[in-house]
């Protein structure tokens, strides 16, 4: 299904503008925000006492890369629109304010969403099911959907940016140029 739709977006963005590949974004963003909130408004469950362990077994620092890698690829997103900057009225100043506040949006998000996960299910259940945010939500289908969405907003970032960054590598002349003699 996902490289059906990359397909069908890839094709259109060559045929009709990039323009398309921004709206998607629109709504994919849209899509994504449905199941984030749906996921919030789910069930809740009593934990009990052990289950604050959890908590502190977060904060042990062998445990940093563990985290670190399920973060990371939040922050590749906001790496994808930066390279779409060329769009903004005043990039300079909008660049650092917008990776700033999508960081710090970001971050949040993860940390809602891991409070969220401790709350809702028992220790169990986060091991053994990986679909367990689906379980939570208030429409379980709205998960994988989201996650999808997700994946297709890295994907069209990487077909729009990395044109846009070597266009913008050749308009400011960052590599040398080397004449040919013929």
């Amino acid at each position: 299904i996902g490289v059906t739709i990359m397909s069908i977006l890839t094709i259109l963005m060559l045929t009709k503008g990039a323009n398309i590949g921004i709206k998607a974004l629109y709504i994919v963003t849209i899509v994504i925000f449905i199941s984030l909130l749906l996921f919030f408004v789910g069930k809740n469950t009593n934990i009990s006492i052990n289950d604050v362990s959890f908590i502190q077994h977060i904060k042990n620092s062998d445990n940093f890369f563990y985290v670190f890698t399920i973060i990371f690829p939040a922050f590749t997103g906001i790496s994808a629109g930066i390279g779409l900057s060329g769009d903004l009225k005043n990039p300079s100043q909008a660049i650092p304010r917008g990776t700033l506040i999508a960081t710090i949006i970001g971050c949040l998000i993860y940390i809602l969403v891991a409070f969220k996960l401790v709350f809702s299910a028992s220790l169990s259940d986060l091991a053994e099911n990986q679909m367990i945010m689906q379980d939570i939500a208030i429409w379980g289908p709205i998960i994988p959907i989201g996650l999808a969405c997700a994946s297709l907003s890295s994907a069209l970032g990487s077909i729009m940016v990395a044109p846009r960054t070597l266009q913008a590598l050749g308009k400011d002349n960052i590599f040398p140029s080397k004449k040919l003699d013929h």
